[in-house]
């Protein structure tokens, strides 16, 4: 039998899907950022 101590498989699971979801977040704030830098910057050339 195979006993996971810490945590359960599923909440092993939901914390993987939670990581993505928070990289898949920080991830677009930092293309908006990009993309802000890059229209501020042809403004102001």
């Amino acid at each position: 039998m195979n006993h996971k101590s810490a945590i359960t498989q599923q909440e092993e699971q939901w914390l993987l899907k939670k990581h993505i979801a928070e990289k898949a977040r920080a991830d677009a704030a930092e293309e908006r950022e990009r993309i802000l830098k890059q229209a501020i910057w042809e403004l102001i050339k």
